[in-house]
Protein backbone atom coordinates (compact mmCIF):
# COMPACT_ATOMS: atom_id res chain seq x y z
CA UNK A 1 0.00 0.00 0.00
CA UNK A 2 2.79 2.41 0.88
CA UNK A 3 4.55 1.68 -2.40
CA UNK A 4 1.43 2.62 -4.36
CA UNK A 5 1.15 5.88 -2.43
CA UNK A 6 4.80 6.72 -3.12
CA UNK A 7 4.32 5.94 -6.81
CA UNK A 8 1.27 8.21 -7.02
CA UNK A 9 3.12 11.04 -5.26
CA UNK A 10 6.06 10.76 -7.65
CA UNK A 11 3.77 10.73 -10.70
CA UNK A 12 1.89 13.78 -9.45
CA UNK A 13 5.15 15.64 -8.81
CA UNK A 14 6.32 14.85 -12.33
CA UNK A 15 3.04 16.12 -13.77
CA UNK A 16 3.28 19.35 -11.78
CA UNK A 17 6.89 19.92 -12.83
CA UNK A 18 6.00 19.29 -16.48
CA UNK A 19 3.11 21.76 -16.34
CA UNK A 20 5.28 24.42 -14.69
CA UNK A 21 7.97 24.00 -17.34
CA UNK A 22 5.39 24.33 -20.12
CA UNK A 23 3.95 27.48 -18.58
CA UNK A 24 7.43 28.93 -18.12
CA UNK A 25 8.35 28.27 -21.75
CA UNK A 26 5.28 30.18 -22.94
CA UNK A 27 6.07 33.30 -20.94
CA UNK A 28 7.74 36.12 -22.86
CA UNK A 29 11.49 36.32 -22.43
CA UNK A 30 12.77 39.00 -20.07
CA UNK A 31 15.26 41.62 -21.21
CA UNK A 32 17.35 42.54 -18.14
CA UNK A 33 19.02 45.50 -19.88
CA UNK A 34 15.68 47.04 -20.82
CA UNK A 35 14.32 46.49 -17.30
CA UNK A 36 17.42 48.10 -15.75
CA UNK A 37 17.10 51.12 -18.05
CA UNK A 38 13.44 51.54 -17.06
CA UNK A 39 14.35 51.35 -13.37
CA UNK A 40 17.14 53.89 -13.83
CA UNK A 41 14.82 56.27 -15.67
CA UNK A 42 12.17 55.97 -12.96
CA UNK A 43 14.79 56.49 -10.24
CA UNK A 44 16.19 59.54 -12.03
CA UNK A 45 12.71 61.00 -12.44
CA UNK A 46 11.98 60.51 -8.72
CA UNK A 47 15.30 62.10 -7.81
CA UNK A 48 14.71 65.18 -9.96
CA UNK A 49 11.19 65.48 -8.53
CA UNK A 50 12.56 65.31 -4.97
CA UNK A 51 15.25 67.87 -5.78
CA UNK A 52 12.72 70.28 -7.25
CA UNK A 53 10.48 69.81 -4.19
CA UNK A 54 13.41 70.57 -1.87
CA UNK A 55 14.35 73.65 -3.90
CA UNK A 56 10.78 74.94 -3.69
CA UNK A 57 10.78 74.51 0.08
CA UNK A 58 13.93 76.60 0.45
Amino acid sequence: MLELFEFIVIVLLLIIITLLLRINSKLPKRDPVKEAMKRDAARKQKLTHLQSTIEQDE
